[in-house]
Formats: C-alpha cells, structure tokens, sequence
C-alpha cells in the first residue's frame, strides 16, 4: 500500500504541476473547456501508467482485479485528495481575486447558453442573482463536496483500471498456487 500512496502523490504532483502552468497562463486557459478536456485526458493516463507501474514494479507484472483495486483507489484518492488542497491553497491563500474571476467567467458562459435557449433579460437576470447568492455561500461547501466527490471517483476509476489492467498468473500445470504460497505438485517421477 505504501507504493500505492508514493504512486498517489506522484500522481497529484504532476496533476499540480500541470494546474500551475495552466493557472500561470491565465484565467482563460485555466477556466477553460479545452484545458478541463486534457486535464481529463492527462489524468486518465496518468491512472493508467501509474497502475500499470504499480502491477508491473511491485508485482510481477501479475494481479487479480481483487488485489489491484485497493491499491488503485488508493493511489487515485491520494492524487485527487493533492489537487483539491491546492485548488483551495490558491483559490483561499494564493489568489482569492481567483474565485470572483471564475464566478464571472461562470456567469458570462450561463448567460449565453440561457440567450440561445431564448431566456427573457429579465429571467437571465433574476438566474443570475439566485446563483451569485447561491456561490457566495458555497465556498467551504464545494471542498466537502469535492472530497466525497474524491471518494466515488476514485473507487469508480479505481474499479474501470483494475479491470483494465488485471493480469492473472499463467497456469502452470507443475505449480499448484494458493494465494501467495505456491507449492510444487510431485507426480512420482
């Protein structure tokens, strides 16, 4: 478990590193939905690489779903658990001005969907008080959510990796194996 968590911090430091690069290159790039895709991507790789090292280095290339999902959960919780303490760092400590920015940013994409689903002004403005009130109070809140939000998703990629890359043993008729004991079968030869 303890590569797993090693695995894990690995994971989110990369996924820091990317999030800091792209919060340097601005809000636009940083509130972006090309940025949010291959944020998505990079992250479903990472899932990936770093199980496969973690099956392939510490096991043999070898592990049943069973013994690979715990480990994968544990190691995607920890990556997700890295990057919403530093969402809330730099959202709380760093940049606070950066929370008003995305609410902005939020409100001007909401205001042109409700435009082209054909929203009166007075209806797009009447949504958009309810929700400036609704985000002021929500700031604590959204960390609690992202956390159990962490939980789910990492048990559900957790789950779609391991059966990605589970990989049994090869059976071998002269090994009889239980579990971690492996016994060789004397035939009387």
């Amino acid at each position: 478990m303890k590569n797993a968590l090693i695995l894990g911090l690995q994971y989110g430091g990369i996924l820091v590193g990317v999030t800091t690069v792209a919060y340097a290159l601005g809000a636009e790039i940083y509130f972006g939905i090309a940025f949010s895709f291959l944020g998505f991507l990079l992250s479903k790789y990472l899932i990936f690489h770093f199980g496969k090292t973690y099956r392939d280095r510490y096991h043999g290339g070898f592990l049943s779903f069973g013994d690979l999902y715990l480990p994968l959960a544990v190691l995607i919780f920890t990556g997700y658990i890295l990057g919403i303490v530093f969402q809330a760092l730099l959202m709380e400590v760093l940049d606070p001005d950066l929370k008003r920015v995305a609410m902005e940013m939020g409100m001007e994409r909401t205001v042109d969907i409700y435009k082209m689903m054909g929203m009166s002004d007075q209806a797009i403005d009447k949504a958009m008080e309810d929700a400036e009130k609704t985000t002021a109070m929500m700031s604590t809140f959204q960390y609690v959510v992202s956390l159990f939000g962490a939980i789910f998703l990492s048990a559900f990629w957790a789950a779609i990796y391991s059966l990605i890359l589970k990989r049994e043993r090869p059976y071998d008729p002269m090994t009889y194996q239980s579990g971690d004991q492996s016994q060789t079968i004397d035939h009387g030869e």
